[in-house]
Protein backbone atom coordinates (compact mmCIF):
# COMPACT_ATOMS: atom_id res chain seq x y z
CA UNK A 1 0.00 0.00 0.00
CA UNK A 2 2.98 2.30 0.37
CA UNK A 3 3.30 3.07 -3.33
CA UNK A 4 -0.40 3.78 -3.73
CA UNK A 5 -0.40 5.98 -0.62
CA UNK A 6 2.55 8.05 -1.82
CA UNK A 7 1.13 8.62 -5.27
CA UNK A 8 -2.41 9.45 -4.22
CA UNK A 9 -1.35 11.82 -1.49
CA UNK A 10 1.75 13.52 -2.87
CA UNK A 11 0.13 14.73 -6.07
CA UNK A 12 -2.97 16.22 -4.44
CA UNK A 13 -5.80 14.44 -6.15
CA UNK A 14 -8.57 16.00 -4.14
CA UNK A 15 -9.27 18.99 -6.33
CA UNK A 16 -9.07 17.51 -9.83
CA UNK A 17 -11.74 16.76 -12.43
CA UNK A 18 -11.59 14.43 -15.39
CA UNK A 19 -14.64 15.80 -17.14
CA UNK A 20 -17.26 18.45 -16.65
CA UNK A 21 -19.99 15.94 -15.74
CA UNK A 22 -17.83 14.00 -13.29
CA UNK A 23 -17.61 15.33 -9.73
CA UNK A 24 -14.31 16.03 -8.11
CA UNK A 25 -12.65 13.10 -6.44
CA UNK A 26 -12.86 14.75 -3.02
CA UNK A 27 -16.64 15.12 -3.44
CA UNK A 28 -16.96 11.33 -3.90
CA UNK A 29 -15.47 10.58 -0.49
CA UNK A 30 -17.79 9.15 2.15
CA UNK A 31 -17.03 11.89 4.68
CA UNK A 32 -17.47 14.73 2.20
CA UNK A 33 -21.26 14.65 2.52
CA UNK A 34 -21.67 15.84 -1.07
CA UNK A 35 -21.85 13.45 -4.03
CA UNK A 36 -20.85 10.23 -2.32
CA UNK A 37 -24.10 8.47 -3.25
CA UNK A 38 -24.36 9.98 -6.72
CA UNK A 39 -24.43 7.76 -9.77
CA UNK A 40 -21.16 9.21 -11.09
CA UNK A 41 -19.33 8.36 -7.85
CA UNK A 42 -20.84 4.88 -7.42
CA UNK A 43 -20.23 3.57 -10.90
CA UNK A 44 -17.23 1.24 -11.41
CA UNK A 45 -13.89 2.86 -12.04
CA UNK A 46 -12.98 3.33 -15.70
CA UNK A 47 -10.11 1.42 -17.28
CA UNK A 48 -8.01 4.60 -17.22
CA UNK A 49 -8.79 7.54 -14.95
CA UNK A 50 -7.02 10.84 -15.42
CA UNK A 51 -6.37 12.55 -12.12
CA UNK A 52 -3.75 15.09 -13.21
CA UNK A 53 -3.34 15.46 -17.00
CA UNK A 54 0.24 14.83 -18.01
CA UNK A 55 1.43 13.60 -14.62
CA UNK A 56 -1.00 11.26 -12.82
CA UNK A 57 -3.18 8.43 -14.15
CA UNK A 58 -4.82 5.41 -12.55
CA UNK A 59 -5.29 2.27 -14.68
CA UNK A 60 -7.46 -0.70 -13.82
CA UNK A 61 -6.39 -3.88 -15.65
CA UNK A 62 -8.67 -6.90 -15.52
CA UNK A 63 -6.56 -9.85 -14.43
CA UNK A 64 -7.97 -13.07 -15.87
CA UNK A 65 -7.36 -16.17 -13.73
CA UNK A 66 -5.34 -14.15 -11.24
CA UNK A 67 -4.90 -15.54 -7.72
CA UNK A 68 -5.43 -13.50 -4.59
CA UNK A 69 -4.02 -14.03 -1.11
CA UNK A 70 -6.30 -13.58 1.87
CA UNK A 71 -5.15 -13.71 5.51
CA UNK A 72 -6.87 -16.56 7.35
CA UNK A 73 -6.44 -17.33 11.05
CA UNK A 74 -5.93 -21.06 11.58
CA UNK A 75 -5.16 -22.35 15.09
CA UNK A 76 -3.51 -19.08 15.97
CA UNK A 77 -1.18 -19.11 12.96
CA UNK A 78 -1.70 -16.70 10.06
CA UNK A 79 -1.71 -18.41 6.67
CA UNK A 80 -1.99 -17.00 3.17
CA UNK A 81 -3.83 -19.46 0.89
CA UNK A 82 -4.19 -18.80 -2.82
CA UNK A 83 -7.74 -18.31 -4.03
CA UNK A 84 -8.54 -18.59 -7.72
CA UNK A 85 -10.51 -15.36 -8.00
CA UNK A 86 -10.52 -12.81 -10.78
CA UNK A 87 -9.63 -9.42 -9.36
CA UNK A 88 -8.41 -6.31 -11.11
CA UNK A 89 -4.93 -4.86 -10.81
CA UNK A 90 -4.70 -1.17 -9.91
CA UNK A 91 -1.72 0.69 -11.38
CA UNK A 92 -0.88 4.32 -10.73
CA UNK A 93 1.26 5.95 -13.40
CA UNK A 94 2.93 9.10 -12.13
CA UNK A 95 5.95 11.36 -12.54
CA UNK A 96 8.53 12.16 -9.90
CA UNK A 97 8.52 15.58 -8.27
CA UNK A 98 11.25 16.86 -10.60
CA UNK A 99 9.42 15.33 -13.61
CA UNK A 100 12.54 13.42 -14.68
CA UNK A 101 11.43 9.86 -13.84
CA UNK A 102 8.34 7.88 -14.81
CA UNK A 103 6.95 5.80 -11.94
CA UNK A 104 4.71 2.75 -11.99
CA UNK A 105 3.38 2.06 -8.50
CA UNK A 106 6.24 4.25 -7.24
CA UNK A 107 8.82 2.02 -8.96
CA UNK A 108 11.03 3.88 -11.48
CA UNK A 109 10.50 2.42 -14.96
CA UNK A 110 11.93 5.17 -17.21
CA UNK A 111 14.54 6.33 -18.23
CA UNK A 112 16.32 3.75 -16.06
CA UNK A 113 15.24 0.10 -16.47
CA UNK A 114 12.65 -1.10 -13.94
CA UNK A 115 13.50 -3.10 -10.81
CA UNK A 116 13.36 -6.88 -10.79
CA UNK A 117 9.98 -6.93 -9.07
CA UNK A 118 6.98 -4.63 -8.80
CA UNK A 119 4.22 -4.84 -6.21
CA UNK A 120 0.73 -3.88 -7.29
CA UNK A 121 -2.66 -3.78 -5.60
CA UNK A 122 -5.60 -6.05 -6.33
CA UNK A 123 -9.08 -4.54 -6.20
CA UNK A 124 -12.56 -5.89 -6.78
CA UNK A 125 -14.05 -5.45 -10.26
CA UNK A 126 -16.78 -3.18 -8.88
CA UNK A 127 -14.26 -0.77 -7.35
CA UNK A 128 -15.80 2.69 -7.71
CA UNK A 129 -14.60 6.26 -7.91
CA UNK A 130 -15.97 6.75 -4.42
CA UNK A 131 -13.85 3.82 -3.25
CA UNK A 132 -10.77 5.45 -4.79
CA UNK A 133 -11.53 8.68 -2.93
CA UNK A 134 -12.06 6.83 0.36
CA UNK A 135 -8.86 4.84 -0.18
CA UNK A 136 -6.86 8.01 -0.81
CA UNK A 137 -8.24 9.66 2.33
CA UNK A 138 -7.65 6.49 4.35
CA UNK A 139 -4.04 6.32 3.25
CA UNK A 140 -3.60 10.04 3.68
CA UNK A 141 -4.34 9.82 7.40
CA UNK A 142 -2.38 6.60 7.83
CA UNK A 143 -5.24 4.30 8.83
CA UNK A 144 -3.68 1.16 7.40
CA UNK A 145 -5.98 -1.32 9.13
CA UNK A 146 -9.10 0.25 7.72
CA UNK A 147 -7.59 0.57 4.23
CA UNK A 148 -7.56 -3.20 3.76
CA UNK A 149 -11.30 -3.00 3.05
CA UNK A 150 -10.56 -1.26 -0.26
CA UNK A 151 -7.55 -3.32 -1.44
CA UNK A 152 -7.83 -7.11 -1.55
CA UNK A 153 -4.11 -7.88 -1.51
CA UNK A 154 -0.70 -6.93 -2.85
CA UNK A 155 0.99 -9.21 -5.37
CA UNK A 156 4.50 -9.37 -6.79
CA UNK A 157 4.41 -9.43 -10.56
CA UNK A 158 6.38 -11.21 -13.23
CA UNK A 159 6.20 -8.90 -16.22
CA UNK A 160 7.30 -8.07 -19.73
CA UNK A 161 8.61 -4.53 -20.20
CA UNK A 162 9.61 -2.74 -23.37
CA UNK A 163 10.69 0.80 -24.17
CA UNK A 164 10.86 2.10 -27.75
CA UNK A 165 11.96 5.47 -29.02
CA UNK A 166 9.24 6.46 -31.45
CA UNK A 167 9.93 9.96 -32.72
CA UNK A 168 12.10 13.05 -32.46
CA UNK A 169 10.29 16.37 -32.70
CA UNK A 170 11.63 19.90 -33.11
CA UNK A 171 12.85 21.90 -30.13
CA UNK A 172 14.73 18.89 -28.66
CA UNK A 173 11.59 16.90 -27.85
CA UNK A 174 11.67 13.09 -27.85
CA UNK A 175 8.90 10.51 -27.58
CA UNK A 176 8.90 6.97 -26.21
CA UNK A 177 6.41 4.12 -26.07
CA UNK A 178 6.48 2.05 -22.88
CA UNK A 179 4.51 -1.17 -22.47
CA UNK A 180 3.99 -3.21 -19.32
CA UNK A 181 2.43 -6.68 -19.40
CA UNK A 182 1.79 -8.63 -16.18
CA UNK A 183 2.52 -12.27 -17.05
CA UNK A 184 2.48 -13.92 -13.61
CA UNK A 185 2.86 -13.55 -9.89
CA UNK A 186 4.65 -15.13 -6.96
CA UNK A 187 5.19 -14.28 -3.32
CA UNK A 188 8.86 -15.23 -3.12
CA UNK A 189 11.74 -17.07 -4.79
CA UNK A 190 10.59 -20.44 -3.40
CA UNK A 191 6.95 -20.22 -4.51
CA UNK A 192 5.54 -21.76 -7.68
CA UNK A 193 4.61 -18.89 -10.03
CA UNK A 194 1.08 -18.38 -11.28
CA UNK A 195 0.96 -17.61 -14.99
CA UNK A 196 -1.44 -15.13 -16.58
CA UNK A 197 -1.87 -16.82 -19.95
CA UNK A 198 -5.31 -15.55 -20.92
CA UNK A 199 -5.39 -13.87 -24.33
CA UNK A 200 -8.24 -11.66 -23.09
CA UNK A 201 -5.99 -9.88 -20.64
CA UNK A 202 -4.65 -6.49 -21.71
CA UNK A 203 -1.38 -4.74 -21.09
CA UNK A 204 -0.54 -1.17 -20.17
CA UNK A 205 0.77 1.24 -22.78
CA UNK A 206 2.19 4.64 -21.82
CA UNK A 207 3.28 7.34 -24.27
CA UNK A 208 5.89 9.68 -22.79
CA UNK A 209 7.29 12.88 -24.19
CA UNK A 210 10.48 14.47 -22.94
CA UNK A 211 12.09 17.84 -23.51
CA UNK A 212 15.88 17.87 -23.31
CA UNK A 213 17.20 19.85 -20.36
CA UNK A 214 20.27 22.01 -20.65
CA UNK A 215 23.55 20.85 -19.15
CA UNK A 216 23.40 21.88 -15.47
CA UNK A 217 27.19 22.28 -15.28
CA UNK A 218 28.84 25.68 -15.35
CA UNK A 219 30.49 26.72 -18.64
CA UNK A 220 33.92 26.63 -17.00
CA UNK A 221 33.37 23.07 -15.81
CA UNK A 222 32.18 22.03 -19.26
CA UNK A 223 35.27 23.51 -20.94
CA UNK A 224 37.63 22.00 -18.38
CA UNK A 225 36.13 18.50 -18.35
CA UNK A 226 35.46 18.32 -22.07
CA UNK A 227 38.92 19.51 -23.12
CA UNK A 228 40.91 16.71 -24.80
CA UNK A 229 44.06 15.32 -23.24
CA UNK A 230 46.67 12.75 -24.15
CA UNK A 231 44.41 10.00 -22.81
CA UNK A 232 41.20 11.46 -24.23
CA UNK A 233 38.40 13.19 -22.40
CA UNK A 234 38.56 13.38 -18.63
CA UNK A 235 35.11 11.82 -18.21
CA UNK A 236 32.34 10.36 -20.29
CA UNK A 237 29.58 12.52 -21.59
CA UNK A 238 26.71 12.69 -19.09
CA UNK A 239 23.44 11.09 -20.03
CA UNK A 240 20.91 13.62 -21.33
CA UNK A 241 18.09 14.44 -18.96
CA UNK A 242 14.52 15.15 -19.96
CA UNK A 243 11.56 16.92 -18.47
CA UNK A 244 8.90 14.27 -18.97
CA UNK A 245 5.20 14.53 -19.69
CA UNK A 246 2.73 11.65 -19.92
CA UNK A 247 0.93 11.99 -23.25
CA UNK A 248 -1.48 9.06 -22.88
CA UNK A 249 -2.20 5.92 -20.87
CA UNK A 250 -4.27 3.15 -22.43
CA UNK A 251 -4.87 -0.59 -22.36
CA UNK A 252 -3.95 -2.55 -25.51
CA UNK A 253 -3.80 -6.16 -26.60
CA UNK A 254 -0.88 -8.26 -25.47
CA UNK A 255 2.04 -8.56 -27.87
CA UNK A 256 3.38 -11.97 -26.74
CA UNK A 257 6.84 -11.08 -28.04
CA UNK A 258 9.43 -12.46 -25.65
CA UNK A 259 13.14 -12.21 -26.54
CA UNK A 260 15.10 -15.43 -26.80
CA UNK A 261 17.87 -15.86 -24.22
CA UNK A 262 21.43 -15.62 -25.56
CA UNK A 263 23.27 -18.89 -26.29
CA UNK A 264 24.96 -20.34 -23.23
CA UNK A 265 28.75 -20.29 -23.51
CA UNK A 266 31.63 -20.18 -21.07
CA UNK A 267 31.97 -16.44 -21.56
CA UNK A 268 28.25 -15.78 -20.99
CA UNK A 269 28.36 -17.89 -17.82
CA UNK A 270 31.34 -15.89 -16.53
CA UNK A 271 29.58 -12.62 -17.29
CA UNK A 272 26.41 -13.88 -15.64
CA UNK A 273 28.34 -14.89 -12.52
CA UNK A 274 29.71 -11.37 -12.13
CA UNK A 275 26.31 -9.82 -12.92
CA UNK A 276 27.20 -8.30 -16.29
CA UNK A 277 24.70 -9.94 -18.59
CA UNK A 278 24.39 -8.34 -22.04
CA UNK A 279 21.84 -5.57 -22.33
CA UNK A 280 18.49 -6.65 -23.80
CA UNK A 281 17.83 -5.78 -27.41
CA UNK A 282 15.37 -2.97 -28.18
CA UNK A 283 14.84 -2.29 -24.48
CA UNK A 284 12.70 -5.42 -24.04
CA UNK A 285 13.07 -6.99 -20.60
CA UNK A 286 11.28 -9.98 -19.08
CA UNK A 287 11.46 -10.32 -15.30
CA UNK A 288 10.61 -13.70 -13.76
CA UNK A 289 10.70 -14.04 -9.99
CA UNK A 290 11.94 -17.64 -10.22
CA UNK A 291 15.17 -16.31 -11.78
CA UNK A 292 15.84 -13.93 -8.90
CA UNK A 293 16.96 -14.51 -5.35
CA UNK A 294 16.82 -12.24 -2.35
CA UNK A 295 19.84 -10.15 -3.35
CA UNK A 296 20.10 -10.51 -7.12
CA UNK A 297 19.76 -12.85 -10.03
CA UNK A 298 20.31 -16.48 -9.13
CA UNK A 299 23.75 -17.87 -9.92
CA UNK A 300 25.51 -14.52 -9.53
CA UNK A 301 28.16 -13.58 -7.02
CA UNK A 302 25.93 -10.82 -5.64
CA UNK A 303 23.10 -13.23 -4.87
CA UNK A 304 25.47 -15.76 -3.29
CA UNK A 305 27.00 -13.09 -1.07
CA UNK A 306 23.57 -11.75 -0.16
CA UNK A 307 22.25 -15.23 0.62
CA UNK A 308 25.31 -15.99 2.77
CA UNK A 309 24.88 -12.74 4.66
CA UNK A 310 21.16 -13.37 5.07
CA UNK A 311 21.75 -16.88 6.44
CA UNK A 312 24.87 -16.25 8.50
CA UNK A 313 24.87 -12.51 9.00
CA UNK A 314 23.39 -12.62 12.49
CA UNK A 315 25.98 -15.25 13.52
CA UNK A 316 28.79 -13.14 12.09
CA UNK A 317 27.43 -10.08 13.88
CA UNK A 318 27.38 -12.04 17.15
CA UNK A 319 30.70 -13.90 16.79
CA UNK A 320 32.89 -11.29 15.10
CA UNK A 321 32.66 -8.63 17.85
CA UNK A 322 33.38 -11.31 20.47
CA UNK A 323 36.35 -12.59 18.47
CA UNK A 324 37.77 -9.12 18.01
CA UNK A 325 37.20 -8.34 21.68
CA UNK A 326 38.91 -11.60 22.67
CA UNK A 327 41.95 -10.82 20.53
CA UNK A 328 42.19 -7.34 21.98
CA UNK A 329 41.84 -8.74 25.50
CA UNK A 330 44.52 -11.39 24.85
CA UNK A 331 46.90 -8.74 23.51
CA UNK A 332 46.31 -6.52 26.56
CA UNK A 333 46.87 -9.50 28.87
CA UNK A 334 50.11 -10.30 27.01
CA UNK A 335 51.33 -6.74 27.44
CA UNK A 336 50.40 -6.84 31.12
CA UNK A 337 52.38 -10.06 31.61
CA UNK A 338 55.40 -8.50 29.92
CA UNK A 339 55.12 -5.48 32.19
CA UNK A 340 54.90 -7.65 35.31
CA UNK A 341 57.89 -9.77 34.25
CA UNK A 342 59.93 -6.67 33.51
CA UNK A 343 59.13 -5.15 36.89
CA UNK A 344 59.99 -8.44 38.61
CA UNK A 345 63.34 -8.58 36.81
CA UNK A 346 64.06 -5.01 37.84
CA UNK A 347 63.17 -5.82 41.44
CA UNK A 348 65.34 -8.94 41.39
CA UNK A 349 68.32 -7.10 39.98
CA UNK A 350 67.88 -4.32 42.51
CA UNK A 351 68.39 -6.98 45.21
CA UNK A 352 71.39 -8.46 43.38
CA UNK A 353 73.15 -5.11 43.21
CA UNK A 354 74.20 -5.42 46.85
CA UNK A 355 75.51 -8.95 46.22
CA UNK A 356 77.51 -7.85 43.19
CA UNK A 357 78.85 -4.86 45.11
CA UNK A 358 80.06 -7.17 47.89
CA UNK A 359 81.75 -9.50 45.39
CA UNK A 360 83.36 -6.56 43.62
CA UNK A 361 84.66 -5.16 46.94
CA UNK A 362 86.17 -8.49 47.95
CA UNK A 363 87.91 -8.76 44.58
CA UNK A 364 89.36 -5.27 44.92
CA UNK A 365 90.62 -6.09 48.40
CA UNK A 366 92.38 -9.19 47.13
CA UNK A 367 94.06 -7.16 44.38
CA UNK A 368 95.28 -4.58 46.89
CA UNK A 369 96.66 -7.28 49.16
CA UNK A 370 98.60 -8.77 46.25
CA UNK A 371 100.44 -5.47 45.71
CA UNK A 372 101.67 -5.23 49.32
CA UNK A 373 105.03 -6.77 50.59
CA UNK A 374 104.66 -9.85 52.71
CA UNK A 375 107.27 -11.89 54.62
CA UNK A 376 107.81 -15.42 53.52
CA UNK A 377 106.11 -18.03 55.62
CA UNK A 378 109.57 -19.46 56.74
CA UNK A 379 110.30 -16.36 58.78
CA UNK A 380 113.43 -15.16 56.88
CA UNK A 381 112.80 -12.01 54.94
CA UNK A 382 114.61 -11.46 51.70
CA UNK A 383 115.35 -7.88 50.66
CA UNK A 384 113.81 -6.54 47.53
CA UNK A 385 115.97 -6.69 44.39
CA UNK A 386 118.33 -3.77 43.76
CA UNK A 387 118.10 -1.51 40.78
CA UNK A 388 120.88 -1.94 38.20
CA UNK A 389 121.58 -0.61 34.72
CA UNK A 390 122.00 -4.04 33.30
CA UNK A 391 119.63 -4.88 30.52
CA UNK A 392 117.94 -8.18 30.86
CA UNK A 393 117.69 -9.86 27.53
CA UNK A 394 116.36 -13.21 26.70
CA UNK A 395 118.60 -13.65 23.61
CA UNK A 396 122.36 -13.06 23.32
CA UNK A 397 123.54 -10.32 20.99
CA UNK A 398 125.01 -11.44 17.65
CA UNK A 399 128.82 -11.73 17.51
CA UNK A 400 129.11 -10.04 14.11
CA UNK A 401 127.86 -6.53 13.53
CA UNK A 402 124.80 -6.15 11.42
CA UNK A 403 125.33 -4.88 7.87
CA UNK A 404 124.70 -1.25 7.38
CA UNK A 405 121.54 -0.50 5.49
CA UNK A 406 121.92 2.31 2.98
CA UNK A 407 119.81 5.32 3.59
CA UNK A 408 117.21 6.20 0.99
CA UNK A 409 118.11 8.81 -1.57
CA UNK A 410 117.22 12.35 -0.68
CA UNK A 411 114.30 13.45 -2.84
CA UNK A 412 114.90 16.41 -5.08
CA UNK A 413 112.82 19.42 -4.34
CA UNK A 414 112.00 21.73 -7.18
CA UNK A 415 112.57 25.36 -6.34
Amino acid sequence: MRSLRLSLVSLGVFGLCTASDVPELSDCAYFSGKDHDSEACQRPLDAVTTLAPGSFYVAKVACIDCPSKVDVEKRGNATRPKAQTEYDMLFNVTLSHDRKVLLLDDAPVFPAPPPHYILTSQIRPNFTRSGLADLSICLRYGQRDGCSAFVVSRIRLDYSYSCKHTDSLPEAIEQWEITFDAIGTTTGPEDTPWLFNSSSQQMLKVMVQGKTLEDPRYPGDVMEKDSPSFFGSYEDEPEPQYELEIMSVELVERSYTFPQPPPSTVWTKIRHFFGSDPAPADGHIVYLAEEWGYSGKKGTLKDMAGTFWLDWGYIIKAVLPGLIGGLIGAYLLYRLCLLVMREWELWRWNGMDAVWEQIRQERENEDEEGLLYHDEPGGSASPPPRYTDEVHANKPLPSKPLPEKPLPAVPLIDT
